[in-house]
């Protein structure tokens, strides 16, 4: 009998053990605080790199010439495809772009990476 209630003791625990184990990977993580990603700053040497700046009307167009004449100055990161931001993104102050995963830039800035973004008409 020593046995049988041992048994079933061990076959308790591991039921109970499965089931708690099955509820912690099954069930949705809590929901985090989105913390703010601090701002790219225009010394950083990747940003130095592509030509980044916070307020595209300070471009070099000498330098950076894909910003020069009138479609150049239709180009802001708020319109690029690789900029995101919650709502509105014309309206955005600021949001993430996929060159800068550790940073967020200015909606009204650029770089030589700029891609029109099909959807974000102006």
């Amino acid at each position: 009998m020593s046995q049988r209630r041992e048994f079933l003791k061990k076959a308790g625990w591991t039921i109970l053990g499965a089931w708690a184990a099955g509820r912690l990977t099954l069930s949705p993580a809590p929901a985090r605080a989105s913390t703010p990603l601090p701002l790219l700053s225009e010394t950083d040497q990747m940003a130095k790199t592509l030509g980044y700046v916070a307020d595209a009307s300070k471009v070099d167009t000498k330098k950076w010439t894909k910003r020069a004449g009138d479609a150049g100055k239709k180009q802001f990161c708020y319109n690029c495809l690789l900029y995101k931001a919650a709502g509105d993104v014309k309206a955005s102050k600021q949001g993430k772009c996929t060159l800068f995963p550790k940073n967020e830039v200015m909606g009204r800035g650029w770089c030589n990476s700029w891609a029109q973004n099909p959807a974000v008409k102006d």
